[in-house]
């Protein structure tokens, strides 16, 4: 034959070895190839996979599902008998507090304070006096309230009538700005 000059069977030799190795080749590419479009599959379902979690999870931020401060309770209380929070209120001017004094003894408050913010002045103004079983209407005008939940520790000083001495009571507050 005119393809194999000489020595046919060397020739013969080379050409099914290289053949071998195209076809190898050609097999290989096939499995490469297979194995790349699983890959890329399986990329694809991962990746939307992905994108629809990050979508949920932005429409649940949208919605307000991950603001803690709506679910935490609103509340005003004092940690020593004699003093109770009857109602209160909060917004972006003061906090106004109606307060019980069941201290079984008249007092007379000298200060108001809240932690969270600075306070310029009460109403009514400090010193006045409570007697037992007195309610009393406190507002304090304050700066900086923002956000949409407010938390503060509440401190009042008063002086006993009776002895004369000065103490302290301490509580907490934690309500929505309105």
């Amino acid at each position: 034959m005119w393809l194999f000059p000489g020595n046919h069977e060397v020739w013969k030799r080379l050409y099914t070895s290289s053949m071998k190795k195209i076809i190898v080749n050609i097999r290989g590419d096939k499995v490469k190839s297979k194995k790349a479009q699983a890959a890329m599959e399986f990329l694809m379902t991962y990746g939307w996979m992905i994108l629809i979690v990050l979508v949920a999870i932005g429409a649940l931020y949208y919605l307000g599902v991950f603001s803690p401060g709506k679910y935490v309770p609103a509340r005003c209380e004092f940690y020593q008998a004699g003093f109770t929070c009857l109602d209160y209120k909060v917004n972006t001017s003061g906090v106004s507090l109606y307060l019980g004094q069941n201290l079984g003894k008249s007092i007379n408050v000298t200060n108001v304070t809240l932690a969270a913010v600075s306070c310029s002045g009460t109403s009514p103004s400090t010193p006045f006096t409570m007697n037992s079983g007195d309610k009393q209407n406190i507002v304090l005008s304050c700066s900086g309230i923002s956000g949409d939940n407010f938390n503060s520790d509440i401190t009042i000083k008063y002086k006993d009538l009776d002895t004369g001495y000065e103490h302290v009571a301490h509580g907490k507050i934690s309500a929505p700005v309105e």
